[in-house]
């Protein structure tokens, strides 16, 4: 049995023998590692199944499915080569792989060649060799998505015609890590361009305020609210846009911004830089309040080199005077810990200084926050 960089073993197994499938990848490039994707048809003809699966890029389609057949030697580092080899023992469980494959080799992190097989064999009692040549890899035909293990998919022209192959997961076709009858829609991957992946708001029993994935009987949570945003008052209204602009209008526990006026009743600051109580990263405005808020555009990023401070900056029209200012609420998001589960919030409230009729002094505003800030996560 082989081992190392010219061997990935599947699944181990205690034999002397040599039997059994040896995939020989070529390109005509250097790469430096090889992701393998095993797969066994998933039938179609289910009810609820069919032949339809989901990509961040490629939206909905249809295809030719397979189900991933996962193991952690899935992933096979091999150094600055053109060639390797790996080796697939004759065991029980390897016996039952055989109709599809696919290797991706990458360098450096990035895809630079694909290749597959059709109705291969792990024989127990010969050797059996099979080339794969790698195509150069195209964004445009090809994609791997999803958390480990993740899937694949490749359109390219076969004996068969031209159309998609996939590697997905029997019970998640979009490869979002939410099963099928947990998902609310199971064709569209999260973050994906290509669809909206029907929302609801999660709350009520289970104690957590959330806008996510609420289907038969279960939360997955997306987005993590301020309580009050799933209270009666809020419930009670219509869409999305305005239930979240009346939890952060009736949140009051949050970090307020004063801001300087002059003389002509404009903002002296156009920027406000706060610390939101967790890291600053792909930060997004999910609502504003009032809803429907005029003469104003607000727009939040990080700070480079301080993850932890965030840079809010505003634009205000010249025809929209700091008067009559009623105080504006803002929902901020900001990407989970980890880059995995719901994205907690915080709510930032704007308001104009008493009193302030010149831009004399610096600073322009003052940042007043409950402490520790207040930060609205999903347990």
């Amino acid at each position: 049995m082989r081992w190392g960089l010219v061997g990935l073993v599947l699944f181990v197994c205690a034999c002397d023998s040599r039997y059994g499938a040896y995939f020989v990848i070529k390109s005509d490039v250097e790469f430096d590692a090889v992701e393998v994707y095993f797969g066994t048809p998933i039938d179609s003809s289910g009810p609820g199944s069919g032949d339809s699966f989901a990509t961040p890029t490629f939206g909905a389609q249809r295809g030719t499915l397979f189900d991933r057949t996962f193991a952690d030697a899935d992933v096979l580092t091999v150094g600055a080569t053109t060639e390797t080899t790996f080796y697939v023992p004759p065991t029980e469980a390897n016996q039952q792989l055989g109709a599809y494959v696919a290797a991706v080799a990458l360098s450096g992190g990035h895809p630079v060649g694909i290749a597959e097989y059709f109705g291969f064999a792990v024989p127990s009692d010969v050797v059996h060799e099979y080339q794969l040549k790698l195509a150069p890899w195209n964004p445009q035909e090809a994609e791997r998505w999803g958390d480990t293990p993740g899937c694949l998919v490749w359109k390219h022209a076969r004996d068969n015609g031209t159309g998609f192959v996939a590697v997905v997961h029997g019970d998640d076709r979009d490869c979002d890590t939410l099963v099928r009858n947990a998902d609310c829609n199971d064709l569209c991957s999260a973050g994906s361009p290509a669809c909206a992946a029907d929302t609801s708001f999660c709350g009520g029993a289970t104690g957590v305020c959330a806008l996510g994935c609420s289907a038969n009987g279960v939360c997955s949570p997306s987005l993590c609210l301020p309580p009050a945003t799933c209270d009666t008052t809020c419930a009670a209204l219509g869409n999305v846009t305005d239930r979240l602009a009346c939890g952060a209008a009736k949140t009051s526990n949050h970090a307020e911004i004063f801001v300087e006026r002059n003389d002509t009743l404009q903002m002296c600051a156009m920027e406000f830089l706060f610390s939101p109580g967790v890291p600053c990263v792909m930060p997004k405005i999910e609502a504003k309040v009032p809803a429907d808020l005029t003469g104003f555009t607000y727009a939040i990023s990080s700070v480079p080199g301080n993850t932890m401070m965030c840079n809010l900056g505003v634009i205000q029209d010249p025809m929209t005077p700091l008067d009559d200012f009623d105080e504006h609420h803002l929902l901020i998001s900001f990407a989970p810990p980890t880059n995995i589960g719901p994205r907690p919030t915080v709510v930032i409230g704007i308001q104009a200084k008493p009193n302030s009729v010149a831009c004399a002094n610096q600073p322009y505003y003052l940042v007043q926050m409950p402490t520790p800030p207040q930060v609205y996560a999903c347990p």
